[in-house]
């Protein structure tokens, strides 16, 4: 089905939607963030990497999946999701159909220790760590090394200044009323 102008221009304006979305949608779930959203729930600002998408544990991925797409298409107004088995067994990804980019991947749950942090259960920095060190082990994974080495670093350097407690609250980013706009329109 092709989309309309007013179609793809909405959903561009709106794309910061997504991560509301879902985040609403995790509170008081039973599903695990885990992976680089995780780590920066943990961290300060500073430390942060910037990631599109979300890596969810849930007891029933499939299902997960297909809750959070109708979710989605709904905040939406329209079919603007999908969602599709992934390539490891037992993982389902949701993409939007305009940007053709996951939003989020469901993966069968181990359990995983977690901490709640806003209402939503985030996997510790212990359980990040485990995954790193069987990821960095692994030949196959070789692929993801030097995320993985990142990642550790990161963590290092948090656990050397908080230790296991986690960081300070984050300062509320006020909103710039100037962004966007051209303040010299018309000035010549």
């Amino acid at each position: 089905m092709a989309r309309t102008l007013k179609e793809l221009n909405d959903y561009y304006k709106e794309e910061d939607k997504v991560n509301r979305v879902i985040r609403r949608d995790l509170k008081g779930d039973d599903e695990v963030v885990y992976g680089a959203r995780a780590l920066n729930a943990h961290f300060p600002p500073h430390l942060d990497k910037p990631t599109e998408d979300w890596d969810i544990y849930s007891p029933t991925p499939r299902a997960a999946a297909f809750e959070a797409e109708a979710k989605l298409d709904r905040a939406f107004g329209g079919d603007f999701f999908e969602t599709e088995p992934a390539i490891h067994p037992g993982t389902w990804k949701i993409k939007s159909k305009i940007t053709k980019r996951g939003v989020a991947d469901f993966t069968k749950s181990r359990d995983p220790p977690y901490k709640t942090i806003g209402g939503i259960r985030y996997a510790t920095l212990d359980h990040a760590k485990e995954n790193i060190k069987k990821s960095l082990s692994d030949p196959e994974s070789k692929f993801r090394h030097d995320k993985e080495r990142e990642e550790r670093q990161r963590i290092r350097i948090f656990e050397s200044k908080y230790g296991k407690k986690r960081a300070p609250p984050r300062k509320k980013r006020r909103k710039n009323i100037f962004e966007g706009a051209n303040l010299f329109d018309g000035w010549l």
